[in-house]
């Protein structure tokens, strides 16, 4: 028989055995200390030597739980204040502080002014985005990082990168020109329903133009020489050594920069003839115009360059013969985008607004253009199916896939419907593909009824 009794417990404790005569015993250790029981047997004729056995109670501890505070978006140069305050421990100890960056922008020198304080600050030294950790830790163990991203952007008195409409003044159904449908009818909300920031031009009568919405200024007429990017007189040594109307700033333009003159409303060429006359247009497959941007899904021996047959965009090796208009004037078109976190992406230089989720399964063109159109999103109802230029907009011509994939994680490496049809050919529209970037017109993948992905604008 088995015989169960306290030789002492801590100061306060009710702890009470479930049944001192059984085997296994249990009781409640109510309070902090040490539990001192002993016990004696006995055969049915003598008892046993007492036993003890002593039980220590001690408090769990519950690990900390950092915050990092909230996502920020700051002016580019400014001095950033993170807020690690919102960290707690259950247990009420004093916590330890541990911020680290995750990652930077690309040429940040930016440093923590301490990594070990509540509310550290450092200078948002460049554009982009700078994600850091905090781990806090109650003198027993680690929490669980928390992270916050600091969105930096040259501080902006109004939008500098204004998109320029496509050119589109048409509506299409399947196949050919329709009247323009109205609100809640089939193929309602295409490009040319939409305009946003007509294309503006003025000739300076001195052979360049000024392009009022992106504030470029254009060669007015190229010199109809074709040239490679790796030869003395190359596409970039050409641009860098012109000397036109009293400027010497000349460059070879981006690809978004270039795509920002091709007017998608006419072809053959796909440009503004009065302002920018004799442009070389040949089959698509043929030379194009040279930019500046390389293609990523290659070994940096290829550019992208753009075919004002139609407008296409075409990947040539840097010893292909290609044509070349130089472009002055700040870098354009550089994207600086910021997490809403309601389900909605804005880009801070053109002021629009993007779902950041793909738009369902896959669906034909006019399907796309109805689902942007019902769309209620964020508590916006005016969404819309993007032109080509916006939808290009957002294509990362540094990576493969060609997405911001930080900013739409879901983005499939496929083709995306814009609202722009092909003038030369109704039956397709113009879309991208989100594994290289292509600009695509023409091709299978295009055709109206086929079924492609789908994001939308507003």
């Amino acid at each position: 028989t088995y015989s169960w009794s306290f030789t002492s417990k801590p100061i306060g404790s009710q702890a009470t055995l479930s049944d001192s005569t059984v085997v296994n015993p249990t009781f409640t250790a109510d309070v902090n200390g040490s539990y001192v029981l002993s016990l004696v047997v006995n055969d049915g004729t003598v008892g046993s030597t007492a036993d003890t056995v002593t039980i220590t109670a001690t408090t769990a501890n519950s690990a900390p739980v950092a915050n990092a505070g909230p996502d920020q978006n700051v002016s580019t140069g400014s001095l950033v204040t993170l807020d690690g305050s919102g960290s707690s421990d259950a247990d009420g100890d004093l916590l330890t502080y541990s911020w680290s960056f995750t990652s930077k922008p690309i040429g940040s020198q930016a440093t923590l002014s301490d990594s070990t304080v509540v509310n550290p600050t450092f200078t948002a030294d460049v554009n982009g985005s700078y994600v850091l950790s905090l781990v806090v830790n109650d003198g027993t163990v680690d929490s669980i990082a928390d992270a916050v991203t600091i969105t930096s952007v040259t501080a902006l008195t109004s939008v500098i990168s204004n998109l320029p409409d496509t050119g589109q003044s048409t509506c299409y159904d399947w196949f050919t020109e329709i009247t323009c449908p109205t609100t809640g009818t089939t193929f309602y909300g295409q490009d040319a329903q939409y305009s946003t920031n007509t294309m503006f031009f003025t000739d300076n009568v001195n052979g360049t133009v000024s392009d009022n919405i992106t504030d470029l200024m254009w060669q007015k007429m190229d010199d109809g020489i074709a040239r490679m990017m790796t030869t003395g007189n190359s596409a970039t040594i050409y641009c860098a050594n012109l000397n036109l109307a009293g400027y010497n700033d000349w460059r070879l333009p981006s690809r978004r920069e270039l795509i920002s003159i091709v007017n998608y409303g006419t072809n053959n060429p796909a440009i503004n003839t009065t302002y920018f006359p004799n442009t070389i247009f040949l089959p698509s497959s043929s030379l194009g115009y040279w930019t500046s941007t390389k293609y990523a899904g290659g070994q940096g021996d290829s550019f992208w360059t753009i075919n004002f047959h139609y407008g296409t965009t075409i990947i040539h090796d840097k010893i292909s013969l290609n044509y070349t208009r130089c472009v002055r004037g700040s870098s354009w078109g550089v994207n600086v985008f910021t997490i809403n976190g309601d389900g909605t992406v804005t880009d801070l230089r053109s002021d629009i607004m993007w779902q950041q989720d793909d738009g369902g399964p896959i669906k034909p063109w006019d399907e796309a253009l109805l689902y942007c159109e019902s769309l209620t999103l964020a508590g916006y109802n005016d969404w819309r199916l993007p032109d080509i230029k916006e939808l290009e907009s957002i294509v990362d011509t540094s990576a493969v896939p060609s997405i911001y994939t930080a900013y739409f994680p879901s983005t499939m490496s496929s083709f995306y419907w814009s609202s722009s049809t092909d003038s030369n050919n109704p039956m397709y529209v113009w879309g991208v593909y989100f594994n290289s970037g292509l600009v695509e017109n023409e091709g299978l993948n295009t055709f109206k009824g086929e079924n492609l992905y789908v994001r939308c604008v507003r």
